[in-house]
């Protein structure tokens, strides 16, 4: 295993480990339906975890920042960009307006995903956040590999 895919997997590693920890003061079960007498109370929501939430957006705008900086240094260095979203050969202004806007879609909808009050939700919501994450930074760390002097080089998708 060589260096840089160590360290994609270590990071990989990390991110999902910080998402987790938090979990762990979510341990009780909130009530289903709590009975006074024959009057029933109303279920409270667990309250969102800010933490989290904050803690996912920072990470998915860093990764998101890495790899906008490194698709554009690929394009400086004469190789073009294989989303038919961005086009060919995207300028910075258009890269960074599609990445801003694909970043505050996924934020809201992990923040979204964050004040669900189904337990299940909230951790598909973190699960996609990680993988956009190494996502990005797999994709970032495959632009700043490509050499144009060399072989042809395509970065493919995680799965």
């Amino acid at each position: 295993m060589s260096l840089r895919n160590f360290m994609m997997v270590a990071g990989s590693v990390l991110v999902s480990l910080v998402f987790a920890l938090p979990s762990c003061a979510q341990t009780e079960p909130a009530p289903i339906l709590a009975v006074v007498g024959i009057i029933h109370a109303p279920v409270e929501s667990p309250k969102p975890n800010g933490k989290v939430f904050w803690l996912g957006a920072a990470a998915l705008a860093a990764a998101k920042t890495y790899d906008a900086a490194e698709t554009q240094a690929l394009l400086d260095r004469g190789g073009y960009e294989r989303n038919p979203l961005y086009g060919a050969h995207p300028s910075p202004a258009r890269l960074g307006l599609f990445m801003g806007a694909m970043f505050f879609g996924e934020a809201l909808l992990f923040r979204m995903t964050e004040r669900s009050k189904h337990k299940p939700v909230r951790w598909l919501g973190r699960g996609y956040i990680t993988f956009t994450v190494a996502e990005h930074l797999r994709s970032g760390a495959c632009d700043a590999g490509i050499s144009m002097q060399g072989p042809i080089q395509n970065c493919h998708a995680l799965f």
